[in-house]
Protein backbone atom coordinates (compact mmCIF):
# COMPACT_ATOMS: atom_id res chain seq x y z
CA UNK A 1 0.00 0.00 0.00
CA UNK A 2 1.62 3.23 -1.25
CA UNK A 3 0.72 5.96 1.98
CA UNK A 4 -2.24 7.56 1.34
CA UNK A 5 -1.47 11.32 0.35
CA UNK A 6 -3.62 14.92 -0.52
CA UNK A 7 -2.96 15.32 -3.93
CA UNK A 8 -5.57 18.18 -4.20
CA UNK A 9 -7.18 20.84 -1.91
CA UNK A 10 -10.44 22.29 -2.02
CA UNK A 11 -11.74 25.81 -0.91
CA UNK A 12 -15.50 26.41 0.26
CA UNK A 13 -17.75 27.47 -2.42
CA UNK A 14 -15.40 25.58 -5.24
CA UNK A 15 -16.63 23.58 -7.57
CA UNK A 16 -15.83 19.71 -7.44
CA UNK A 17 -15.91 17.59 -10.76
CA UNK A 18 -16.91 14.29 -10.69
CA UNK A 19 -14.01 12.79 -12.30
CA UNK A 20 -11.93 14.61 -9.36
CA UNK A 21 -14.05 13.63 -6.53
CA UNK A 22 -14.26 9.28 -8.17
CA UNK A 23 -10.17 9.73 -8.18
CA UNK A 24 -9.74 10.87 -4.66
CA UNK A 25 -12.00 8.52 -3.46
CA UNK A 26 -10.20 5.40 -5.74
CA UNK A 27 -7.42 6.35 -4.15
CA UNK A 28 -8.90 5.65 -0.62
CA UNK A 29 -10.08 2.99 -1.41
CA UNK A 30 -7.53 1.27 -3.07
CA UNK A 31 -4.85 2.39 -0.13
CA UNK A 32 -7.34 0.69 2.93
CA UNK A 33 -7.47 -2.65 0.54
CA UNK A 34 -4.00 -3.03 0.13
CA UNK A 35 -2.62 -2.30 4.19
CA UNK A 36 0.15 -4.63 4.81
CA UNK A 37 1.81 -6.21 8.22
CA UNK A 38 4.39 -3.14 8.29
CA UNK A 39 1.93 -0.58 7.84
CA UNK A 40 -0.20 -1.48 10.89
CA UNK A 41 0.70 -0.11 13.89
CA UNK A 42 1.85 -2.62 16.83
CA UNK A 43 -1.00 -0.76 19.16
CA UNK A 44 -3.27 -1.21 17.07
CA UNK A 45 -6.35 -2.52 19.05
CA UNK A 46 -7.79 -4.86 16.18
CA UNK A 47 -10.31 -7.72 17.35
CA UNK A 48 -8.96 -10.98 16.59
CA UNK A 49 -12.22 -12.57 15.36
CA UNK A 50 -12.34 -9.54 12.75
CA UNK A 51 -9.22 -11.06 11.29
CA UNK A 52 -9.39 -13.69 8.21
CA UNK A 53 -6.52 -16.42 8.73
CA UNK A 54 -4.57 -18.37 6.01
CA UNK A 55 -5.30 -22.03 7.22
CA UNK A 56 -3.02 -23.76 4.60
CA UNK A 57 0.08 -21.07 4.40
CA UNK A 58 -0.64 -18.49 7.46
CA UNK A 59 -1.69 -18.16 11.05
CA UNK A 60 -3.90 -21.47 11.50
CA UNK A 61 -6.49 -21.23 13.55
CA UNK A 62 -10.40 -19.91 13.59
CA UNK A 63 -9.83 -16.37 14.70
CA UNK A 64 -11.96 -16.97 17.90
CA UNK A 65 -10.18 -15.02 20.79
CA UNK A 66 -10.38 -17.51 23.15
CA UNK A 67 -8.75 -20.91 21.16
CA UNK A 68 -6.20 -21.29 18.94
CA UNK A 69 -2.15 -21.40 18.77
CA UNK A 70 -0.79 -19.94 21.86
CA UNK A 71 3.01 -18.53 22.47
CA UNK A 72 4.10 -20.19 25.39
CA UNK A 73 7.78 -19.09 25.31
CA UNK A 74 10.10 -16.37 23.22
CA UNK A 75 13.22 -18.39 24.73
CA UNK A 76 14.32 -20.59 27.11
CA UNK A 77 17.51 -20.77 29.32
CA UNK A 78 18.83 -24.16 30.07
CA UNK A 79 21.23 -23.46 32.00
CA UNK A 80 21.22 -26.11 35.03
CA UNK A 81 18.96 -28.54 33.33
CA UNK A 82 20.11 -32.26 32.66
CA UNK A 83 19.35 -34.37 29.49
CA UNK A 84 15.69 -35.41 29.80
CA UNK A 85 14.62 -32.59 31.99
CA UNK A 86 10.83 -32.65 32.27
CA UNK A 87 9.12 -29.35 31.46
CA UNK A 88 6.14 -28.43 33.38
CA UNK A 89 3.09 -25.65 34.00
CA UNK A 90 4.09 -24.15 37.38
CA UNK A 91 2.23 -23.95 40.59
CA UNK A 92 0.58 -20.86 39.89
CA UNK A 93 -0.02 -21.68 35.89
CA UNK A 94 2.29 -17.82 35.32
CA UNK A 95 5.49 -19.77 33.66
CA UNK A 96 7.51 -23.21 32.90
CA UNK A 97 9.03 -25.50 35.48
CA UNK A 98 11.23 -28.05 35.25
CA UNK A 99 11.42 -31.51 37.05
CA UNK A 100 14.93 -32.59 36.77
CA UNK A 101 15.51 -36.75 36.60
CA UNK A 102 12.18 -38.17 35.56
CA UNK A 103 13.86 -39.37 32.70
CA UNK A 104 17.18 -41.14 32.61
CA UNK A 105 19.66 -39.94 30.25
CA UNK A 106 19.55 -41.88 26.96
CA UNK A 107 23.54 -43.52 26.63
CA UNK A 108 23.11 -45.37 29.98
CA UNK A 109 25.74 -47.12 31.49
CA UNK A 110 25.32 -50.96 30.29
CA UNK A 111 28.05 -52.61 32.31
CA UNK A 112 27.22 -55.27 34.66
CA UNK A 113 23.25 -55.43 32.56
CA UNK A 114 21.75 -59.06 30.94
CA UNK A 115 19.86 -58.97 27.97
CA UNK A 116 15.94 -57.71 28.62
CA UNK A 117 16.60 -56.44 32.01
CA UNK A 118 13.81 -54.30 33.28
CA UNK A 119 13.67 -50.26 34.31
CA UNK A 120 11.94 -49.55 37.62
CA UNK A 121 11.31 -46.87 39.82
CA UNK A 122 14.15 -46.40 42.20
CA UNK A 123 12.91 -46.44 46.13
CA UNK A 124 12.46 -42.57 46.16
CA UNK A 125 9.92 -42.72 43.33
CA UNK A 126 12.37 -39.89 41.89
CA UNK A 127 14.65 -41.76 39.19
CA UNK A 128 15.24 -45.31 37.37
CA UNK A 129 17.24 -47.77 38.02
CA UNK A 130 18.08 -51.40 36.56
CA UNK A 131 17.33 -54.79 38.19
CA UNK A 132 16.92 -58.09 37.55
CA UNK A 133 13.55 -59.56 38.09
CA UNK A 134 13.20 -61.58 41.02
CA UNK A 135 10.34 -64.36 41.40
CA UNK A 136 8.64 -61.24 44.13
CA UNK A 137 8.09 -59.53 40.27
CA UNK A 138 6.00 -62.54 38.77
CA UNK A 139 2.72 -63.87 40.31
CA UNK A 140 2.81 -67.41 39.02
CA UNK A 141 -0.84 -69.45 39.41
CA UNK A 142 -0.24 -72.78 41.63
CA UNK A 143 -2.42 -75.71 41.84
CA UNK A 144 -2.18 -78.32 44.55
CA UNK A 145 -4.43 -81.81 44.80
CA UNK A 146 -5.71 -83.60 47.31
CA UNK A 147 -6.94 -86.82 46.55
CA UNK A 148 -9.54 -90.15 48.28
CA UNK A 149 -10.30 -92.54 46.05
CA UNK A 150 -12.61 -94.62 47.96
CA UNK A 151 -15.68 -94.03 49.62
CA UNK A 152 -14.97 -91.59 51.99
CA UNK A 153 -15.22 -91.25 56.12
CA UNK A 154 -14.26 -88.94 58.54
CA UNK A 155 -11.14 -88.66 59.17
CA UNK A 156 -7.84 -86.52 59.42
CA UNK A 157 -4.21 -85.88 57.23
CA UNK A 158 -6.11 -87.64 54.47
CA UNK A 159 -3.63 -89.00 51.55
CA UNK A 160 0.15 -87.36 50.71
CA UNK A 161 1.07 -83.92 52.52
CA UNK A 162 2.17 -81.10 49.92
CA UNK A 163 5.36 -79.25 50.22
CA UNK A 164 5.18 -75.85 49.62
CA UNK A 165 8.08 -74.70 47.61
CA UNK A 166 7.54 -70.63 47.53
CA UNK A 167 5.40 -68.05 49.36
CA UNK A 168 1.93 -68.35 48.42
CA UNK A 169 -1.69 -66.43 48.58
CA UNK A 170 -4.31 -69.24 48.32
CA UNK A 171 -7.48 -68.14 46.56
CA UNK A 172 -10.04 -70.91 46.31
CA UNK A 173 -10.29 -74.41 46.70
CA UNK A 174 -12.41 -76.34 44.30
CA UNK A 175 -13.68 -80.21 45.07
CA UNK A 176 -15.65 -83.08 43.27
CA UNK A 177 -16.92 -86.36 44.05
CA UNK A 178 -17.97 -89.35 41.50
CA UNK A 179 -20.41 -90.29 43.85
CA UNK A 180 -22.54 -87.34 45.58
CA UNK A 181 -22.80 -87.46 49.39
CA UNK A 182 -26.33 -88.42 50.04
CA UNK A 183 -28.52 -87.52 53.66
CA UNK A 184 -25.55 -84.91 54.74
CA UNK A 185 -23.11 -82.76 53.61
CA UNK A 186 -19.66 -83.24 52.76
CA UNK A 187 -17.28 -81.36 54.23
CA UNK A 188 -13.30 -80.84 53.47
CA UNK A 189 -10.65 -78.83 55.20
CA UNK A 190 -7.60 -78.24 53.52
CA UNK A 191 -4.58 -77.25 56.65
CA UNK A 192 -1.26 -76.55 56.59
CA UNK A 193 1.50 -77.16 59.24
CA UNK A 194 0.15 -73.53 60.43
CA UNK A 195 -4.06 -75.26 61.16
CA UNK A 196 -6.92 -74.88 58.65
CA UNK A 197 -6.32 -72.54 55.56
CA UNK A 198 -9.81 -72.88 54.31
CA UNK A 199 -12.83 -75.31 54.24
CA UNK A 200 -15.24 -76.28 51.05
CA UNK A 201 -18.64 -78.24 50.99
CA UNK A 202 -20.21 -80.47 48.89
CA UNK A 203 -24.16 -79.97 49.09
CA UNK A 204 -25.48 -83.70 49.41
CA UNK A 205 -27.14 -84.73 46.11
CA UNK A 206 -24.25 -82.43 44.40
CA UNK A 207 -21.07 -83.38 42.88
CA UNK A 208 -18.93 -79.90 42.76
CA UNK A 209 -18.64 -77.19 44.98
CA UNK A 210 -16.08 -73.99 45.18
CA UNK A 211 -14.84 -71.37 47.97
CA UNK A 212 -12.86 -68.59 47.79
CA UNK A 213 -10.32 -68.19 50.04
CA UNK A 214 -7.52 -65.87 51.08
CA UNK A 215 -4.72 -66.75 52.65
CA UNK A 216 -1.06 -66.51 52.69
CA UNK A 217 1.28 -69.41 53.63
CA UNK A 218 4.94 -69.01 53.94
CA UNK A 219 7.40 -71.17 51.81
CA UNK A 220 8.25 -74.47 53.63
CA UNK A 221 4.85 -75.20 54.65
CA UNK A 222 3.43 -78.53 54.57
CA UNK A 223 -0.53 -79.00 53.18
CA UNK A 224 -2.96 -81.75 54.19
CA UNK A 225 -6.46 -83.03 53.89
CA UNK A 226 -9.48 -83.54 56.56
CA UNK A 227 -12.87 -84.91 55.88
CA UNK A 228 -15.12 -83.59 58.48
CA UNK A 229 -18.29 -84.82 57.63
CA UNK A 230 -19.47 -86.72 54.65
CA UNK A 231 -22.76 -87.98 53.44
CA UNK A 232 -25.61 -89.75 56.10
CA UNK A 233 -27.09 -92.23 54.14
CA UNK A 234 -24.37 -92.55 51.19
CA UNK A 235 -21.19 -90.90 51.97
CA UNK A 236 -19.80 -89.83 48.81
CA UNK A 237 -16.74 -91.47 47.24
CA UNK A 238 -13.51 -90.70 45.07
CA UNK A 239 -12.75 -87.37 46.20
CA UNK A 240 -10.48 -84.47 44.34
CA UNK A 241 -9.93 -81.73 45.69
CA UNK A 242 -7.64 -78.83 44.28
CA UNK A 243 -6.22 -75.58 46.04
CA UNK A 244 -5.31 -72.88 43.96
CA UNK A 245 -3.40 -69.70 44.58
CA UNK A 246 -0.69 -67.44 43.36
CA UNK A 247 3.53 -67.71 44.42
CA UNK A 248 4.07 -64.28 46.25
CA UNK A 249 7.72 -63.88 46.25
Amino acid sequence: MAIVTRTRTYNTGDNLPANYYNEDLDEIIAGVNSIDDAQIDENAAIEESKIAFNSTGGHDHSGDPGFGKKVLLNKLNVAGFSAGAILKINSTATGIDTEQGLIPPINLDYSGMTATQPLALNSAGDNMETRLLTSADVQIPRSYVFMDYKDLIVESDVGANVFVSSPMLFQGIAACVKTAPVGADLVIEITSTLGVIGSVTIPAGSYTAFATISTAIAEGAYLGMNITQVGSTTAGSYLTVTLTGITTG
